[in-house]
């Protein structure tokens, strides 16, 4: 993966045909060239309500007033990280529900949480668009 080059339209095989999904997709991550890769490939697949943030710490606040459908998080982030981001989501009524895949640089992301504070998948970077959209298109069953 490199983020700062630019990327083709995604294969058929994983753009979801006339993406249905209408809500908002929140991606939170410190690395601006990422959060660009993310944007990049999620507005390739049809994805267009997206929001960002470059800390965790606000995440629960923006989730709780915007709600929205997705949340792509990264784990380790200057300014506050995403495992409190998510354990703060799922101790909300108002949040627990809104699927969240996190992503880490860690070749093996050793998760000691108990069950209820799991992300819904956890992507390994460098992931790839295929894997980001996969998961993606599961989570929101587009």
């Amino acid at each position: 993966m490199n983020p700062s080059a630019p990327l083709a339209a995604p294969p058929d095989s994983i753009r979801p045909a006339g993406v249905s999904f209408r809500g908002k997709i929140l991606v939170v991550d410190d690395e601006p060239a990422m959060r660009q890769f993310i944007e990049q490939a999620l507005r390739l697949a049809g994805y267009r309500d997206l929001l960002f943030c470059h800390t965790g710490t606000p995440v629960p606040f923006m989730a709780r007033s915007e709600q929205p459908g997705l949340i792509i998080m990264d784990v380790m982030m200057a300014g506050g990280n995403g495992m409190r981001a998510l354990r703060s989501l799922r101790q909300s009524d108002l949040t627990r529900g809104i699927p969240v895949i996190l992503t880490s640089g860690f070749s093996v992301l050793t998760l000691e949480e108990s069950a209820e504070n799991q992300p819904d998948r956890i992507l390994p970077k460098p992931f790839t668009v295929p894997q980001l959209l996969q998961a993606v298109a599961q989570l929101l069953e587009v």
